[in-house]
C-alpha cells in the first residue's frame, strides 16, 4: 500500500513543472527519498529508483559543473528508470532538457521553495510532539566529534559531510525495542504522510 502522488503534492504544496505527465493513478510505495548524487556522477549500482528523487543545492550545483553532452547522457540514463517523481528544492529550476526528457519518460517533476533540512526538522518535530517518538539527527560527523578532533584528521575539504549530516534522522533503535514499538514508530511515520 502506498500514498498517491497527488496527495503528496497537495500536502507538501509542490508546484508541477510537468503538467503533461498524468500523475492521477500514481502511487509512491516506498515512503522515503533519495538524493541521487551518486547517480548524477554516473554510478547506478544499487540505485533505489522506487523512491522519490530529491534534488537539493548540492546536486543542482554539481549538475551545473557538467559539460552539456555528459549531462544529457546522465539525464538519459537517470530518467530511464521508473522513478515516481523528482522534486527540486529551494526553487532551483531544472534545465529545460531535463524537463523535456522527464515528460518523454512519463516522470513528473515538481518544485518547492522548502529546504531539505527544514523538511527534516518538521518531520522530527511532528514525530516528537504529535506522536511521542523521539527521533534525532542521524549522526555527528566523526571529524567534529570529540574523539575525531582528538585522534583523527579530516582529509581534504569538507564539502558534503557536515552539510549532509544535518539532513539525516535517526529513529529509535535499541536492544529492548519490542516489535510493538517498531510497529508504532513505523505507523507514526506512515501517518506523517497523511498529516
Amino acid at each position: 500500500m502506498g500514498v498517491t502522488l497527488t496527495k503528496i503534492v497537495e500536502k507538501m504544496e509542490l508546484r508541477n513543472l510537468t503538467p503533461d505527465v498524468d500523475m492521477t493513478q500514481r502511487e509512491v510505495k516506498i515512503p522515503d527519498i533519495n538524493r541521487p548524487a551518486l547517480q548524477l556522477a554516473g554510478f547506478f549500482d544499487h540505485f533505489d529508483c522506487e523512491r522519490i528523487q530529491l534534488i537539493g543545492y548540492v546536486e543542482y550545483t554539481y549538475l551545473q559543473t557538467l559539460e552539456y553532452e555528459h549531462k544529457m547522457k546522465i539525464y538519459d540514463t537517470l530518467l530511464e528508470y521508473g522513478i515516481p517523481c523528482f522534486i527540486f528544492c529551494r526553487n532551483l529550476q531544472p534545465d529545460p532538457e531535463f524537463l523535456e526528457k522527464a515528460v518523454k519518460n512519463n516522470i513528473p517533476v515538481f518544485i518547492t521553495d522548502k529546504q531539505t533540512s527544514s523538511f527534516s526538522a518538521e518531520l522530527i518535530r511532528w514525530m516528537k510532539e504529535e506522536k511521542g517518538v523521539l527521533c534525532v539527527f542521524h549522526y555527528i560527523p566523526l571529524h567534529t566529534a570529540p574523539a575525531g578532533l582528538k585522534f583523527g584528521r579530516f582529509s581534504g575539504e569538507d564539502v558534503y559531510t557536515t552539510k549532509e549530516s544535518e539532513r539525516l534522522m535517526r529513529l529509535p533503535m535499541y536492544y529492548s525495542l519490542s516489535m510493538e514499538d517498531v510497529k508504532y514508530i513505523t505507523d507514526c511515520l506512515l501517518e506523517y504522510q497523511d498529516y
